[in-house]
């Protein structure tokens, strides 16, 4: 395998494995909705890198809750 190749596969390994860390990280210490919604978005095979694009079905309100100051 050319070098070439070989780079670009190791830094999707890198890109992959902060994921994963970031992934970790909200499941033991985030909010479990935000935990979730960061998962089905960011680890799923189709998941989006771009703001917006989590996938139909994330429950939304208790994210949306914790942005929204209580009056």
């Amino acid at each position: 395998m050319p070098v070439g190749e070989r780079e670009g596969q190791a830094r999707r390994l890198v890109e992959r494995m902060a994921l994963l860390w970031q992934a970790a990280l909200l499941v033991q210490h985030g909010h479990p909705a935000v935990a979730d919604a960061f998962c089905a978005a960011r680890l799923a095979e189709d998941g989006g890198r771009a703001f917006g694009t989590i996938p139909t079905g994330v429950a939304l309100d208790p994210i949306l809750s914790r942005a929204r100051p209580s009056i």
